[in-house]
């Protein structure tokens, strides 16, 4: 009956309206899912870097215990050689404080040279002026 056909027509029209929803949430629905994955593409980087980060770091905590290790070895031996020059300073001070061997005697001294004679007196110059006068006369 015709009535039939129409009710038949509006619940083909229906299905393909709710066909046409249903393509449009396929649609949506892979936009979805490309910017999901796009997203779990990008964490995956950062999750590499963050891997790639924490690999960085242990090596530096590594090289610090062993600057670590150095310092506590480096103060050790400062810590011993503190305490070796202590107990020298002490024995230096104990040795120095403990009282002096006696001297030995001193050698009695050489007995002076005799003087040397003094030198005689130079001759007084004579009185030229008799010479000079006898030149003169001549």
């Amino acid at each position: 009956t015709k009535e039939d056909i129409i009710k038949l027509t509006d619940e083909l029209q229906d299905l393909k309206n709710k066909v046409l929803q249903t393509q449009a949430n396929v649609i949506l629905a892979n936009d979805l899912l490309q910017q999901t994955q796009g997203q779990v593409q990008q964490q995956q980087q950062i999750l590499g870097n963050i891997q790639e980060q924490v690999q960085d770091l242990e090596h530096q905590k590594q090289q610090l215990q062993q600057v670590v290790s150095q310092l506590q070895q480096a103060a050790q031996q400062a810590g011993e050689a503190q305490n070796n020059l202590i107990a020298g300073l002490g024995a230096a001070i104990q040795q120095a404080a403990a009282p002096a061997a006696p001297a030995a005697p001193a050698a009695p001294a050489a007995p002076a040279a005799p003087a040397a004679p003094a030198a005689p007196a130079a001759p007084a110059p004579e009185n030229n002026d008799s010479n000079n006068d006898d030149n003169a006369a001549s």
